[in-house]
Parts: C-alpha cells; sequence; structure tokens
C-alpha cells in the first residue's frame, strides 16, 4: 500500500491560513504587504487597497487571504510570496504560516500581545491626549517596531490632521509588529513619557522603564484596581513583559545595527530630521516651519517647470478660471500638478481645507495621471486615490473624497455622486467640497457631455451664490476650474463667426476667464512640440495570412473550452465589445475560468486588429 504524499509548502500555508485567518487578518496592513507582492497585478492591488481604505485593513485582508487561495493552485509561489511580503514588513502574522511551526508563538506570548492591545485601548485617550507622535515614532524606529515608510506616514498625517490624529496612526501600525509591547514602552520612556509608560506596565509610581525620567513631568492616575483586574494580573502581564522581551532580542539578534538621533528630538529641526531618517521628507514636530523647496531631499519629487509652462500656469496660480492650450507631447498634465500642488499648499499654509478633484474622460488615464504625474510629486505630502468604473469593487466615493486630498477619476463617477444616483442620502456629493477641479480634455464640455452635466451643477450653484450675495445670505464655496486641452477644436464650423462661437461656448461651460496659450515663450515651446510626420507607403495586398490563420485556431479554442457563442467575427470592434461584456460578468459571477479565457480572448482580438490595419 502506498504512503499518501506528503503536502507541498504552498498546501501547508494554505492550511495555516484557515487555522489562524481571524489573528493574521488583525495583524497586518494590505497596504504594505502589497508592496512585497508582485506577482499580484495592479488592478488586483488597486482593488484590495481601495476595500482596505473604504472599510479596514481588517476587511482588506480578508480580501487578500481570499486572493490568495483562489490563485494559489494556478500561481505555484505566491503562498511563500505572501508569507516573505509579510516577513519583510515585520508583521506578527508571518509567525503562524511557517510550515514548520518553529515560529508559532507560544501561548504566553499571545496572551502578550492580546493584554498589550488590551491595554493600549484601555489608555487610548491618554496617549492621544498626551504623547508626541514624532518623537514616539522616531524612538519606536529605532526600536524597529516602525520602518521608515511607517514614520512617514505618522508625520504627513501629523501635518495634515494634527497630533491626536497621528498618533492613532501610529499606534494602529505598532500593534501589529511583532513582539511590540516590551520595546513600544520602552520608546515611550525614552522620548519622555515614561509615567505613561509606568501606568501601561503596571508600575504607575515609578520612574517608568528603564528608570527613564518624564522630562514633560506627565501625571496620571492609574486606572482603578477593579479595571487593571479584568484584564489580568500584575504578576502575569510582568511574566508576559519578560516572555517577550527575551523572544524579542532574540529575533533582533541577526539585524543590522542603525545609529539612533545624536540630538534631542525636542531640538531637532527638519534638516536634522532629513539626515538622520533616510533624506525622508518630514517636518519638525516643535516647528510650523516647512522646508523651501532647496531643502526638499531630492529623493521626493518636486515638480518644475519649464518658461512656457510658467507662462500659461500663473493666471492659475492667481485662483483664475482658465483653459490651458497646449499641444500634445508638451507637458499639460505636468503644469496641472505643479498648479493643484501649489493650491494645496496654499491652503495648508492659511490653515484651509484644500482638495483636488483631476476629472478625465477615459478609464486608463486614471493610472496614468496617478502613476506618471500626480503619485510620484504629491503622494509624499497629500493622499492621493485613483478611480474608475473597471475596479470590480465596490466603495463609497463620499468617504474616500473625506480620506484623500487628491482624487484622480473618471468623470461619471462624479456625475453619478452629484445625480445622487444611490440610494443613501449620504451617498451624495457636493462640488463645494473640492477647492480645485481640474478636467482634461476639457473641450469635451459641450452638449450633454459628462464634463458638461458636471459643470451644470457648478454654473447653477454659481447663480444661487448670485442671488445669495443680493439677499446678504452666506455663499456657497466652489472649486476653481482649470481646464486643459490641446484644442478646443471648431465643432465642425465652417466659418469664422460658428467656429469663434463654438469657442466662446466652451469657455462659458466652463465659466473660464480666459483661454491661455503660450505668447512669450513661443520659440521654446516650438522647440519641444513635436510635430507629427505623415509617410505613406503602398504595400502589396496579403495573399496569405497565416498570423491571422493561427489567432482564430487559439480563439476557437478558446471559445470551445469556455463554452462562449460569440455572434461576432473576430477581429471587429463588436467582437471586443462582446468580449469585455463577458469578462465583466464572469469577474461580477466568480468564475475564474471564463473570466481568464475572456481575457485572453480580448488581447488575442487586439492582436488581430493589429494585424488587419497592417501589412506582414
Amino acid at each position: 500500500m502506498e504512503a499518501a504524499a506528503s503536502p507541498s509548502r504552498d498546501e501547508c500555508i494554505l492550511y495555516l491560513i484557515s487555522c489562524f485567518r481571524t489573528r493574521i487578518k488583525s495583524s497586518l496592513q494590505v497596504n504594505r504587504v502589497l508592496d512585497f507582492m508582485p506577482s499580484l497585478s495592479l488592478d488586483q492591488k488597486r482593488q484590495l487597497r481601495a476595500v482596505a481604505g473604504e472599510m479596514g485593513d481588517v476587511e482588506g485582508a480578508e480580501k487578500l487571504l481570499s486572493l490568495v487561495e483562489k490563485e494559489a493552485p494556478d500561481s505555484p509561489g505566491l503562498c511563500q510570496e505572501f508569507c516573505e511580503a509579510l516577513t519583510k514588513g515585520g508583521y506578527d502574522a508571518a509567525n503562524y504560516l511557517d510550515p514548520s511551526l518553529n515560529e508559532l508563538p507560544p501561548p504566553s506570548l499571545e496572551a502578550a500581545g492580546d493584554l498589550g492591545k488590551a491595554l493600549v485601548n484601555l489608555f487610548f485617550d491618554r496617549l492621544t491626549d498626551t504623547l508626541q507622535a514624532s518623537q514616539v515614532a522616531f524612538q519606536c524606529l529605532g526600536k524597529r517596531l516602525l520602518d521608515k515608510e511607517d514614520v512617514e506616514r505618522v508625520i504627513i498625517e501629523k501635518n495634515t490632521q494634527g497630533n491626536k490624529s497621528a498618533v492613532r496612526e501610529m499606534l494602529y501600525r505598532i500593534i501589529q509588529k511583532k513582539e511590540w509591547l516590551s520595546p513600544f514602552l520602552e520608546a515611550l520612556g525614552e522620548a519622555g513619557h515614561a509615567n505613561m509608560a509606568a501606568c501601561i506596565s503596571g508600575h504607575p509610581n515609578e520612574k517608568g522603564i528603564n528608570g527613564a525620567s518624564d522630562s514633560s513631568n506627565e501625571m496620571y492616575e492609574a486606572p482603578n484596581s477593579e479595571a487593571v483586574e479584568n484584564l489580568q494580573p500584575r504578576t502575569e502581564l510582568q511574566e508576559a513583559l519578560e516572555d517577550e522581551k527575551n523572544v524579542s532580542e532574540k529575533s533582533f539578534e541577526d539585524l543590522p545595527e542603525i545609529s539612533e538621533p545624536d540630538v534631542s528630538l525636542q531640538e531637532t529641526n527638519a534638516c536634522d530630521v532629513n539626515a538622520n531618517f533616510g533624506q525622508m521628507n518630514l517636518y519638525s514636530d516643535d516647528s510650523d516651519h516647512v522646508e523651501s523647496r532647496d531643502q526638499r531631499p531630492s529623493s521626493e519629487k518636486e515638480p518644475s517647470l519649464r518658461d512656457y509652462q510658467m507662462e500659461v500656469a500663473k493666471p492659475a496660480l492667481e485662483g483664475k478660471n482658465i483653459i490651458i492650450c497646449l499641444p500634445t507631447g508638451t507637458g499639460k498634465t505636468r503644469v496641472a500638478v505643479y498648479i493643484a500642488k501649489d493650491h494645496l499648499d496654499k491652503k495648508r499654509k492659511a490653515k484651509e481645507c484644500g482638495k483636488v478633484i483631476v476629472l478625465v474622460n477615459k478609464v486608463p488615464l486614471v493610472e496614468q495621471h496617478l502613476e506618471n504625474e500626480f503619485g510620484p510629486y504629491m503622494k509624499h505630502l497629500y493622499r492621493t486615490i485613483g478611480l474608475s468604473g473597471a475596479s470590480q469593487l465596490k466603495f463609497s466615493f463620499p468617504e474616500l473624497i473625506r480620506d484623500y486630498d487628491v482624487i484622480i477619476c473618471t468623470a461619471k463617477i462624479l456625475e453619478n455622486a452629484l445625480e445622487k444616483v444611490y440610494e443613501d442620502e449620504e451617498e451624495r456629493v457636493q462640488l463645494s467640497v473640492f477647492s480645485l477641479m481640474i478636467i482634461d480634455e476639457c473641450h469635451h464640455t459641450q452638449k450633454e457631455a459628462v464634463y458638461n452635466n458636471i459643470m451644470r451643477y457648478y454654473l447653477k450653484e454659481k447663480r444661487r451664490n448670485e442671488k445669495r450675495k443680493k439677499e446678504g445670505k452666506q455663499l456657497v464655496a466652489q472649486p476653481q476650474i482649470l481646464g486643459l486641452t490641446a484644442s478646443p477644436g471648431v465643432g465642425g464650423a465652417t466659418t469664422h463667426s460658428k467656429a469663434e462661437e463654438h469657442i466662446l461656448t466652451i469657455c462659458a461651460n466652463l465659466d473660464a476667464d480666459e483661454i491661455v496659450t503660450v505668447q512669450e515663450h513661443s520659440m521654446q515651446l516650438q522647440h519641444q512640440a513635436k510635430d507629427p510626420l505623415k509617410k505613406f507607403e503602398i504595400a502589396d495586398s496579403k495573399k496569405e495570412d497565416p498570423f491571422r490563420e493561427k489567432l482564430v485556431n487559439i480563439m476557437t479554442e478558446i471559445q470551445c473550452y469556455a463554452q462562449f457563442s460569440p455572434n461576432t467575427n473576430f477581429g471587429s470592434q463588436a467582437y471586443e465589445q462582446w468580449v469585455i461584456q463577458e469578462e465583466k460578468k464572469a469577474a461580477k459571477e466568480g468564475t475564474r475560468k471564463e473570466r481568464v479565457c475572456a481575457e485572453h480572448l480580448k488581447k488575442y482580438n487586439d492582436a488581430m486588429l493589429i494585424n488587419n490595419t497592417t501589412q506582414m
């Protein structure tokens, strides 16, 4: 009788996921883990990040685990990649997925972690009221509780939402790390919060962890004895801390040393922070001073404009509604990025709420603008997200608006929100929540186009404001409008007057003061602009087309395998529309075979379309 085959490593990991699912979900951050998983597509990552942003990391982690379980049979190595991602992120969840079970935390260590979370929850209001987020975060960085990205997010949160919000963000990240409790208490003591550390550890009358003094002279009353007893006996807490500390020291033996700051964190300015922490773009905790552009680290991009670009940007920088007209390939989007960042910087300096929405008319432009333009130049200072109808996951648009500073989306998403197509009244959006609205390819703002429907809401509110002004009532805020186009076009006009009328209509629809073109630096623009070159070559017609024949055979086999029955021919736009609908239908129903087949058919159909327009 043959012995049963041993389960593979992937099968072991999947089994461990099913066993420890609850602990794994509560011990990781989806966004960070996805950074270390190149096997997942950009679309899959974007969908998972949207879920995590809308519903929280626990729900996002559930979706990620489900995706790993679903894709693992057809993606060898995906489970191992997931485990390595958890390890690189420093998450406690990695210990539960080692098939050898050597890293499985003992019950005492699990109890210490659970007890630590309960204690943090008990003292949460005092922690948020007392801790200086930047100082504690830097100490946690030295103890490897946080990495540079964690610290950067805490600093950005502090500068945008305040110290309390930054403390919440920091605590949320800390409690997901390995053996975090004892090092965290030490970090509190070293950051000048020894009394707070003493209260958490059950020594409210002592100087704190490791005898550190409390430089801020904080005075706290310990929670009543009944509350502490409801958590765990004091002796058990002390034993758990000792166990955790021993494991922590063993875990960090092989890690490289990192240097700690030589100066007091309370005396550190922005430049010192950059020098000590890998040239991150951080701000001093005790100063409102923001780094000048020359002081900004080169590792984080700063948008810069050519002379002709700055010429067309100036009116928008002054707060005017304009249409920027620049030829294709001369950097219209870069100008928009510069204007958006300048706008948000001014709002932040004035302590006002600034929010930018970038509208595009094609789904691919969302990711293009996010990855190539707005993301690289703005995400280190402002929360930036891209949204489109291509996502299969549901998201709450109003909630995302509240959570992000820069939203890049297809115009249809905003139109739906304005028209209150949702059943829930809370899902409705007002244009007044935005301070700057950038409209790409704005020459489409005419007739019944989506752009024009959105601008109707703007113009209606403008007329209401004029009425409110006459009545002495408070005005409703309206966003600044920035239109981008290579040419406003003439709308099919055949006469000069009709063309002029069309252009003026576009300006009126966008409430634009003027169409800005390059005048002073036209020579530089001409040098930068690349005129298209048209060249025609007559090719012999093809007598045989082996490439098309091969494609037809492949696509026919795929259709038979998936049991598809299209009523259109290969290599046509109608076939492409049909296969896209099949792909969406399969994704909605969760039928992986049909979805993958439809995806391949679309690629082959694209190849056939190209083949039809070229001579081979």
